[in-house]
């Protein structure tokens, strides 16, 4: 073969494994000396400057990384060959791992509780705890086997008061953001003590509204 005429340079893309704020994937070069590459989010065009460059050897292995959750992107590969002759550029899309989520839904109140209903996504675990509404952000957490809707159960709270129902979703590795939301519990609920009498004096024994 003509050394002045080098043979045209290639490149794929493979083994592309997506985290979630990064992706790890393999360069396979033939006939090159170098190789580009650059990830942006799908339907962007790269920039110039986005193009990182390496040395070619076979196989790269590379990962980009302050990637977003949940987002799709498109990787980009090139190869160059010892006369500095580009090839076609390849691509490949993919989509970053999303976070756990929560949502917290209504709450029906009662004078000694409240139920909750929270929707998770992407999580093992939901962590919830209830403070008063004046109280700082939680420190300690119920933890249970999270579900996409769940109905969580509140207890021990005193009546007509103002709490902050705060929870979060978690999985092996990370965790949502904390959501709070709050409600105040009911009244509580008086006892007529002549409902079924006409006395004019009576003994109370337990506390409550009368």
């Amino acid at each position: 073969p003509n050394p002045e005429k080098p043979l045209p340079a290639s490149v794929t893309i493979a083994e592309v494994m997506p985290a979630k704020r990064a992706v790890s994937f393999t360069l396979n070069p033939t006939n090159a000396v170098r190789v580009f590459y650059c990830c942006v989010p799908q339907g962007e065009a790269p920039a110039g400057s986005a193009w990182v460059s390496r040395e070619a050897s076979a196989p790269v292995q590379l990962t980009v990384e302050n990637l977003e959750a949940g987002t799709a992107y498109t990787l980009q590969a090139r190869a160059e060959n010892a006369k500095g002759v580009a090839s076609e550029v390849v691509t490949h899309d993919f989509e970053t791992l999303r976070l756990p989520s929560l949502a917290v839904g209504d709450i029906a109140a009662t004078a000694e509780g409240a139920e909750v209903r929270v929707t998770t996504a992407d999580a093992l675990r939901l962590c919830w705890a209830c403070v008063p509404a004046a109280a700082a952000d939680p420190t300690e957490f119920a933890e249970v086997e999270a579900g996409a809707g769940m109905t969580v159960q509140v207890s021990g709270l005193a009546p007509d008061t103002e709490y902050r129902f705060c929870a979060y979703a978690a999985d092996a590795d990370s965790r949502s953001d904390l959501a709070v939301k709050s409600f105040r519990t009911a009244a509580p609920a008086a006892t007529d003590l002549s409902a079924a009498g006409t006395a004019n004096c009576y003994v109370v024994t337990a506390p409550g509204v009368y």
